[in-house]
């Protein structure tokens, strides 16, 4: 099925205000394993998207840059950007403001969803993110979206009825 699972984050949020430095958004991409999700959770039937267009269709770019997992490099990339675990202790990054690296990640309330959002938190708890969960029913999800009051959420876009590869669905 044409569909793309999205993790996105509101840029305009202030309380998650490290979600508007790119670095930061690479680093917690580079480290999901989101092959893993592909395995456990889909039986490896899914593919991994590097952006909105799927591949195999015309307006796909092949030279599209991909981000890999790798751990190291995200933890390395959010010190750079001045995220560090405490000395005092904790498990969460906090930079020099004390500004923790911290949001809430708002999911539809099913199992695959949950699944994923569990090894989205897994994934970045490991990074020094520390990753509230929240399921919705899907209209709550929708509605909160559309006031845009939510910090990142987990979508799905089921773009099978679109005649035409569009990366801007919402």
């Amino acid at each position: 099925l044409p569909s793309l699972s999205l993790l996105i984050f509101n840029l305009d949020n202030q309380q998650v205000r490290f979600f508007q430095d790119a670095a930061i958004r690479r680093a917690l991409l580079m480290g999901l394993n989101r092959q893993r999700m592909v395995d456990k959770i889909m039986g490896g039937q899914a593919i991994l998207a590097d952006g909105p267009i799927f591949p195999g269709t015309w307006a796909y770019y092949e030279g599209v840059e991909r981000i890999n997992y790798d751990a190291d490099a995200a933890i390395n990339t959010l010190r750079e950007a001045g995220y560090t675990i405490p000395a005092s202790g904790g498990t969460t990054r906090q930079n020099e403001q004390g500004e923790a690296l911290s949001f809430e990640l708002l999911y539809p309330d099913d199992e695959q969803h949950r699944a994923i959002a569990e090894i989205i938190r897994s994934d970045l708890g490991r990074l020094g993110v520390f990753v509230t969960l929240k399921a919705l029913p899907y209209e709550e999800l929708v509605t909160s979206l559309d006031n845009r009051v939510h910090q990142a959420a987990l979508v799905d876009l089921n773009l099978s009825r679109s005649p035409d590869p569009d990366p801007y669905p919402f």
